[in-house]
């Protein structure tokens, strides 16, 4: 009678890390998803350690988010399928902040499409119609470092009030021909309830998109007959 194998744990972790690596006739992938990364972490954190790791033919890395809150977890891009194997085993050894993650190829079926409203018009348009979601990498934004979120606002509170409080910070919004500024409400996923609101702002600037998280991060808001305390926080 023949022997019968079993894999011991070091060999099915292994397989683990590289499950969604092509076989004969499928398309190969080209893209890595990155899990237990911290939720304080930037993109430019995980480039940091990817750098650290050594990692070859990257072309983007880029966190993914939930309803503009990070998801603990980021996608990194390939400029081609053969470098997948390796960086794959590379990041078994990978750590941020302290934290070993884990890594899986992710199958070119399962790549999330990226957002494709772009612009002033494109928010509103999207904000308008509840695409404006805050989900996927990037948040389903292009604008990189310059967009900030900003929640724990009153529920009630409408647009123009929120653009009088970030005026009167001293804030210039970018705006659009017929002078509507970039500032849209972002709208709960169906089904949900919350007595605070959130907003979405495209700052000029990276610089004026971190001045802006310092100033209005962990501080109340200036009416004191709606008691609450805002966040603030950029999509990278």
């Amino acid at each position: 009678m023949a022997a019968v194998s079993r894999a011991g744990p070091v060999q099915n972790a292994v397989s683990g890390v590289f499950r969604g690596i092509s076989r004969e006739g499928a398309v190969p992938a080209q893209h890595i998803r990155i899990t237990r990364v911290p939720v304080t972490t930037t993109a430019a954190d995980v480039r940091r350690a990817i750098l650290r790791q050594d990692l070859q033919g990257i072309t983007d890395v880029v966190l993914e988010y939930e309803h503009f809150m990070p998801r603990g977890s980021a996608l990194i891009t390939l400029s081609k399928p053969d470098f997948l194997k390796d960086n794959l085993r590379l990041i078994q050894n990978m750590s941020i902040a302290g934290i070993p993650v884990k890594s899986e190829a992710v199958k070119p079926e399962e790549v999330p499409t990226p957002s494709r409203l772009r612009g002033l018009k494109g928010r509103v348009q999207s904000a308008a119609r509840g695409l404006l979601t805050g989900d996927g990498p990037r948040a389903g934004v292009s604008d990189n470092g310059r967009c900030v979120t900003i929640w724990g606002l009153p529920g009630r509170l409408a647009v123009e009030a929120v653009e009088t409080y970030l005026v009167d910070l001293g804030f210039e919004l970018p705006r659009a021909k017929d002078g509507t500024s970039d500032l849209v409400r972002v709208e709960l996923p169906e089904g949900k309830f919350s007595m605070f609101s959130r907003y979405f702002v495209t700052m000029p600037s990276v610089s004026e998109a971190q001045r802006l998280v310092r100033m209005v991060h962990n501080t109340p808001w200036p009416n004191h007959s709606l008691p609450c305390t805002l966040y603030a926080r950029i999509i990278t």
